[in-house]
């Protein structure tokens, strides 16, 4: 639970950090706009967390370093592109020895013939094309079964993502009609003409939206994961591949992402059997390169329904595919990085990664969950995992997304932009797997300080309003470990517990003396008897200049004098960070009880609702 002035305080302090911290990555972002639109070479680049985007020096493994000079443990690796772990050496050994026998000559090379077998050896599908992006992969595919079904429409999942595909950027409305996708840019034509959209998971959609028998191909991801990883249920991949079979429609399954899942991607993995497959991103190390595979019966259809003199303007095709630098990089990658040795390293780390972030939703019993997929990793803001993309959007938080990015940015973490997943690297190691354990618990410890805002005097107000608010606060929306803290909190504040007839016990305030009480006895807000690990901390609020302290994943700030002060508390993970501080007015309730017309557990639980948001 957390009040959103809270967390944009936080989010404040933690933009004012970066800028300290960031200069000359501003003063290349600056000069940036002046030719790059919007100050980025794409423009989703301006959506990462702080007020500017970060400039990269280099990368290897792992991690890169920026034009500042800082260090990062990249958990995003391009958005999958980089799953390789940045300049993997065999792959840049590979690239280096080509680039002095040419780029590129419109003619194959014997890497294009070993890619060609590869892929087969891996997916299952006998035959391959190369394209330069998984974009360009999907749009052929399409291309081709509507050419050799003679159907016009597309059907595609709610909230998917298949690059830059017109046909993608649909999405079911609130009320489950489909339009264009919140934000698309200048579809050619309404996507309802061309696609069909349905929700992941369920099969009696899909039975009827194939039923007419105009839908060409379903192009899918085994698994969603750009909106979040969505697991498919049990039963759906083989009702999935029936209805198609038996409607006629030709199953694409796009691997771009899902190679997460081992050497070959969860067709491999799980025994799917598509008609075509389309594979992009990391199987070049970083190179631009894709590929699209198809079955014995639809490369059969293809080659004897394609002209041999249209097959340059038919609408396949590309200059630069297949060219002998990005064929050279694949088969150096997929000969010695994306191997099975690297799977076995990496999914190991994943767990890990979802033991760390599974330990500190428990611990701070909040109603989050966590998904593995492979060696990719995701947490949500929502209890149970998401079924399909219409619930998997409705989760979304930008305002906690972006301070969890930011948080952990200036931590030193790079998580993948858009949404909260990491991947993981031949280089990443256990020790930055805990980093990240340990910034993401600061991050849910600075915000759930927000729990316990302002103890303010609330001179006046019946004593029945401060037990119905807290009483009905503590009863189930106050994670159990901040319990205590809020019970000593008040006590501080001059506020007293009153035994209930049965748990949990309510606060309430007395409407004088706070103050006096807390300058008087030295309190501070909580003590180490009550205080949770890694949370906020307390300090007797003396001085302007404070000492922290670091325990374990939080910090401790301790005032260099003791006397006369109000009590107040602070939360922070580094010394160097600006402290996020809770108010020093007392106060024994989330929200103003004068907002509310009745005492009421009822009512009071709705008003506290209103005034605060909950993490979820």
């Amino acid at each position: 639970m957390i009040e959103r002035t809270h967390l944009q305080n936080l989010l404040a302090a933690e933009e004012a950090r970066f800028v300290a911290t960031h200069p000359r990555s501003q003063e290349l972002f600056a000069r940036a706009r002046r030719s790059l639109l919007a100050g980025v070479p794409m423009p989703w680049m301006v959506r990462w967390a702080g007020p500017f985007p970060v400039f990269v020096a280099a990368g290897k493994g792992a991690h890169f370093t920026d034009v500042d000079g800082h260090d990062y443990i990249d958990f995003c690796l391009g958005d999958t592109g980089a799953m390789t772990g940045h300049a993997p050496d065999a792959t840049i050994r590979a690239m280096a020895a080509q680039l002095h026998k040419g780029l590129t000559f419109m003619l194959p090379g014997e890497d294009a013939l070993w890619v060609g077998e590869e892929l087969a050896r891996r997916f299952g599908l006998p035959y391959w094309q190369i394209a330069m992006t998984a974009t360009d992969a999907n749009r052929f595919a399409l291309r081709l079964a509507r050419h050799i079904t003679r159907r016009p429409k597309v059907l595609v999942y709610n909230y998917c993502y298949h690059g830059t595909v017109d046909e993608a950027f649909i999405a079911l409305d609130e009320h489950g009609l489909p339009g264009p996708r919140p934000g698309a840019i200048g579809p050619p034509v309404n996507p309802t003409a061309t696609t069909e959209v349905i929700e992941f998971n369920d099969v009696a959609a899909l039975e009827a939206a194939l039923a007419p028998g105009d839908v060409a191909c379903v192009l899918a991801e085994p698994a969603m994961t750009n909106i979040g990883i969505i697991h498919p249920e049990p039963g759906y991949h083989a009702a999935l591949r029936e209805i198609t079979r038996r409607t006629g429609t030709l199953l694409i399954i796009d691997e771009t992402h899902t190679i997460c899942t081992g050497p070959g991607g969860y067709t491999a993995a799980f025994g799917l059997a598509p008609d075509m497959l389309v594979i992009g991103k990391p199987i070049g190390g970083g190179m631009p390169v894709a590929a699209y595979g198809m079955a014995e019966a639809v490369a059969a259809q293809v080659q004897i329904s394609i002209a041999r003199d249209e097959s340059d303007t038919g609408g396949i095709g590309g200059t630069l595919s297949g060219n002998a630098l990005a064929l050279a990089a694949t088969r150096a990658t997929l000969e010695h990085v994306l191997t099975q040795d690297y799977y076995d390293r990496s999914i190991p780390l994943a767990d890990r990664f979802l033991a760390g972030v599974q330990g500190v939703i428990e611990e701070y019993n909040l109603p989050w969950n966590v998904q593995r997929l492979g060696n990719r990793a995701e947490y949500w803001f929502r209890r149970a995992p998401a079924r399909n993309g219409g619930e998997a959007a409705a989760a979304i938080d930008s305002d906690l997304d972006r301070f969890m990015h930011l948080w952990s940015l200036n931590r030193g973490i790079l998580m993948t932009p858009f949404h909260n997943m990491a991947l993981i690297a031949p280089e990443t190691t256990a020790a930055d797997v805990d980093h990240h354990t340990a910034v993401f618990r600061a991050a849910v410890a600075a915000g759930t300080a927000a729990i316990m805002p302002a103890f303010n005097d609330f001179a006046g107000i019946p004593l029945t309003a401060h037990r119905g608010l807290l009483r009905d606060l503590l009863a189930g929306e106050v994670p159990l470990i901040l319990r205590r803290e809020i019970y000593a909190t008040a006590a501080a504040a001059g506020c007293v517990r009153i035994p209930d007839s049965g748990p949990p016990a309510a606060i309430a305030c007395s409407s004088r003396g706070t103050r006096e009480n807390a300058a008087r006895t030295g309190a501070t807000p909580c003590s180490t008897s009550t205080r949770r690990p890694a949370g906020p901390s307390c300090a007797t609020i003396a001085s302007s200049s404070t000492t922290p302290t670091a325990t374990g994943g939080g910090s401790r700030a301790r005032s260099r004098t003791g006397s006369g002060r109000r009590a107040s508390c602070t939360a922070s993970t580094s010394s160097s960070a600006p402290a996020p501080t809770w108010s020093s007015r007392p106060s024994c309730a989330l929200t103003s009880p004068a907002r509310s017309r009745s005492t009421s557990p009822t009512s009071t639980r709705r008003a506290a609702a209103r005034s605060t948001s909950s993490w979820s």
